[in-house]
């Protein structure tokens, strides 16, 4: 009789590191829903423990504070959201079409996480407001992405798409319409054609921003 070898049993060290991310990642969905509900302020470290399914005292053993929490979500977060832009540009090589992929890339990415999106605008104020309000990963992800955005804004004002001197202002009033417009939406409505957004974005921007600079 021939006996299949068994497993080998996972090691006390390997199931305790799974364990460990298994319960961050609860604390971090939790959080990302309370905060993207009640904001910030109004969420306690008690509540986002209740709703990942543990008791308070656990949530400490992995964050020290609420801060640190909604820090290594914010952070973790944007890092995806720039992965995902970064990805989409570099697919394209024509000026405009990276422009359009930029956009696409943006609804995409918030029609799928909605709850982080109020998340996203309101730190997204208080680091263009207040440097320092963000310090550390998450600024650098955002200088990161502020970056991506700018040359490709360039090689678009090269190509002729707008006038180099109104890059500033172009690149503010994307990112103005397209936070607003899709908090207005995702939030009034239950249900959102993500290639209606696509095209009412790509349509103000070529129809109006272009011509108006």
């Amino acid at each position: 009789m021939n006996d299949l070898p068994s497993e080998a049993p996972e090691p006390v060290v390997a199931r305790r590191e799974r364990d460990r991310r298994i319960r961050e990642e609860d604390f971090l969905a939790a959080a990302e829903r309370l905060f993207g509900e009640r904001g910030f302020q109004d969420a306690s470290m008690e509540e986002i423990a209740r709703e990942a399914g543990y008791a308070t005292g656990t949530i400490y053993r992995y964050f020290e504070s609420k801060q640190a929490l909604f820090g290594e979500l914010l952070h973790r977060r944007l890092a995806e959201y720039f992965g995902v832009v970064e990805a989409a540009v570099d697919g394209e090589a024509a000026p405009r079409e990276k422009l359009r992929a930029l956009i696409r890339a943006k609804v995409r990415f918030f029609v799928m996480n909605q709850a982080f999106l109020r998340l996203y605008i309101g730190a997204t104020d208080a680091m263009a407001g207040m440097p320092g309000a963000c310090p550390g990963p998450q600024s650098e992800v955002r200088q990161k992405f502020l970056g991506l955005q700018r040359k490709v804004l360039e090689e678009a004002a090269a190509a002729g798409l707008f006038s180099p001197e109104r890059q500033g202002w172009v690149g503010a009033a994307i990112i103005g319409l397209t936070n607003n417009v899709l908090l207005a939406a995702l939030t009034d409505a239950s249900w959102v054609e993500e290639q209606e957004l696509v095209d009412f974005f790509i349509r103000t921007m070529e129809n109006g921003l272009w011509k108006a600079s």
